[in-house]
């Protein structure tokens, strides 16, 4: 309530007295008694009424009635503004939100943050348990890896330099990455370590070229060779063959090279029994100087043997880039061989691809497309031959 001097006339509520300096213009004395409902006291002599007070001064409204009881309810005794936010009444029917104790806020809070600990164990777990046992592939060759010399092969192979230091650093540190995560010691560095070695893998991976293709929008011509290599998969396993075709009728530096090739691939063909090992299989095979190139890395999946199953190329690997393949082949092991020659003249090349399955005394080829002869498909202006 906002005090104001002795002079101040009394204002009932209801009136409009000019406005005081220091109140709300929206805001209004009221006196305390006013407000009090008449009250009925029991006495020796019946019931006591107390009435308002009214000014004397102030003459009834024509036509207004007597003092009701009920009627005339006065408003509490305090300045009201202008407009009252009313409460939001309780309801019975709705449950009451009762706000959650100090205590059960931090045990949650320390369970949950037990839970964050374990995922985070088992995520670095996890991790660590891939990058060391790719680590352990490459360095040491186990659980069917290449070791550290097939290793520094692939990395030639993909166009790194310094590919003999690259190969223990890459597989060393990923062990090391690998120890550290387990232990949770230096964590986002070893974090950002195997993200390093993951990314460099994928890219390597993605920009490989298995075989030296030649991109082009060149649009095939009469006198072309083609070879198309047919992949397919049946259950789960897959195929993998070259066919060579000519664009109509082919000169005679092609056919001395698709001969070449039959001749190579079939030399190898032959010697696949169980007991030989894939470097006896890759010496009947050219050397790389033999057929136009310069070593055997840059003439690498040219003249080459892979194994065929769930994947296209498994292990045992037949090349001459890749010495030291001496584990013996078995009955029921599946291969794709495969040569390529390129003729004389620059006019093109033949590849040839045979699937074969080791049996026991041999091999059976399971390729069933003619490969005996260069094979001509028509294009408009030249004829099959």
């Amino acid at each position: 309530m906002t005090s104001q001097s002795n002079d101040a006339p009394w204002a009932r509520p209801g009136e409009s007295p000019e406005p005081i300096p220091g109140r709300p213009a929206s805001a209004r004395l009221v006196d305390p008694e006013d407000d009090l409902t008449p009250v009925g006291y029991p006495g020796d002599f019946g019931t006591t009424t107390v009435i308002p007070y009214q000014d004397p001064g102030q003459h009834a409204a024509p036509g207004a009635g007597g003092y009701h009881l009920l009627d005339q309810q006065e408003p509490l005794p305090y300045v009201q503004p202008a407009s009252a936010a009313q409460a939001a009444p309780i309801s019975a029917t709705e449950p009451t939100q009762i706000d959650a104790e100090p205590d059960d806020e931090r045990q949650r809070a320390v369970g949950k943050r037990g839970t964050q600990h374990l995922g985070l164990l088992v995520l670095r777990v996890g991790l660590a348990v891939v990058l060391g046992a790719h680590g352990l592939q490459k360095l040491f060759g186990w659980w069917g890896g290449s070791g550290v010399t097939g290793f520094k092969n692939s990395l030639s192979d993909v166009g790194y330099q310094h590919a003999d230091v690259l190969a223990y650093v890459s597989a060393g540190g990923e062990i090391v990455s690998a120890v550290l995560l387990v232990l949770g010691l230096f964590t986002p560095i070893a974090a950002a370590g195997a993200l390093a070695f993951l990314i460099n893998g994928l890219l390597a991976t993605v920009s490989a070229r298995p075989h030296s293709h030649t991109f082009s929008d060149r649009i095939i011509q009469p006198g072309d060779m083609v070879f198309l290599d047919i992949m397919h998969s049946f259950n789960g396993y897959r195929t993998c063959y070259y066919r060579t075709f000519i664009c109509g009728e082919p000169n005679k530096h092609q056919i001395d090279a698709y001969e070449t090739a039959s001749k190579w691939i079939s030399a190898s063909i032959d010697l696949i029994r169980p007991g030989i090992t894939p470097d006896q299989v890759a010496q009947v095979w050219p050397d790389a100087q033999e057929f136009g190139y310069r070593d055997e890395a840059e003439a690498f999946l040219l003249q080459y043997g892979h194994g065929v199953g769930l994947s296209l190329w498994e292990r045992p690997i037949i090349s001459k880039r890749y010495t030291g393949q001496n584990t013996p082949l078995k009955e029921g092991m599946v291969f794709a061989l495969e040569t390529w020659k390129g003729a004389e003249d620059g006019s093109g090349a033949a590849r040839i691809e045979e699937e074969v399955v080791v049996t026991k005394d041999g091999c059976q080829i399971i390729t069933n497309f003619p490969s005996d002869r260069l094979i001509s498909c028509g294009l408009p202006g030249c004829e099959v031959f």
